[in-house]
């Protein structure tokens, strides 16, 4: 898959074919939430609207979209062919849209969050962790958003076998397939989240605002992106206008000096 080219790129997050009264009815709640959110006024994502259309356009001119779209089209319809439905596939829909939200809490504290370590005298920092926090330095680049190559190609191996091994072949593609629109889900809302589309409906203003609240205030909250009951439930999800601006929300507290010492890493060939 091409991706897309800097002039693309930007498009992304600075849209001006919407005309001033489209601005102007997005003007306060704008304001408000640069205000709430301490986003940088010049940030990519602060600019002029742009429309629902446009950021699929653009959300599907990189590879995890459409690796996403086709591992759930292809487990959803071979779920449709399997046949023999039962209640329990609904059960096993409903214990995953339960348990999602948590997942994606201790996922993004654990996994993203992780900063570089020793273990037994040799240094590492995970592909996961490092990407991370290049997307908290540079929110706005779209390429760093999406799950990584190596999560992506793990799920290709890892979500069959521990669906299908554990449970009846029907009832595992269920399994399988709820999954999967999950996470494609999840990669929309994320991108979503870091364009400048305006939220138009209650659910989706609430996802977005704690998403840049996360990264424009305060790091140590709001870690739910494309669903929120896991700061709730884990007492993540503070009153934001008493809840300090945090000196790290932009490194997670490993400076790139830091990375290098620890990792051995030599910056300029990094």
């Amino acid at each position: 898959m091409t991706q897309p080219t800097t002039s693309n790129r930007d498009s992304i997050f600075r849209d001006t074919t919407n005309g001033a009264a489209n601005g102007k009815a997005h003007e306060k709640d704008a304001k408000d939430d640069v205000e709430l959110a301490k986003l940088p006024p010049n940030a990519p994502g602060a600019g002029p609207p742009m429309t629902l259309r446009q950021a699929a356009k653009f959300f599907y001119q990189f590879n995890s979209p459409w690796f996403f779209t086709g591992m759930a089209s292809v487990a959803v319809m071979v779920r449709l062919y399997a046949g023999h439905w039962m209640w329990k596939d609904l059960l096993i829909a409903g214990i995953i849209l339960a348990v999602w939200p948590v997942q994606e809490w201790l996922i993004h504290v654990f996994i993203l969050h992780l900063k570089p370590f020793k273990l037994f005298g040799k240094r590492y920092d995970s592909v996961f962790g490092s990407k991370h926090r290049q997307h908290h330095r540079e929110p706005w680049k779209p390429e760093l958003i999406f799950i990584p190559s190596p999560g992506r190609y793990g799920a290709t191996v890892i979500l069959p076998i521990a669906w299908l091994t554990f449970l009846p072949f029907e009832q595992g593609l269920t399994g399988l397939a709820v999954y999967l629109v999950l996470t494609l889900n999840y990669e929309w809302m994320h991108f979503l989240c870091h364009t400048s589309y305006k939220p138009r409906t209650w659910y989706y203003r609430r996802i977005w605002q704690n998403h840049r609240l996360h990264h424009f205030r305060n790091e140590k909250y709001w870690y739910g992106v494309s669903m929120l009951s896991g700061d709730y439930i884990l007492r993540t999800h503070p009153d934001a206008k008493s809840t300090p601006l945090s000196d790290t929300v932009m490194t997670l507290g490993v400076e790139e000096h830091e990375r290098d010492e620890l990792t051995g890493t030599d910056a300029a060939g990094a």
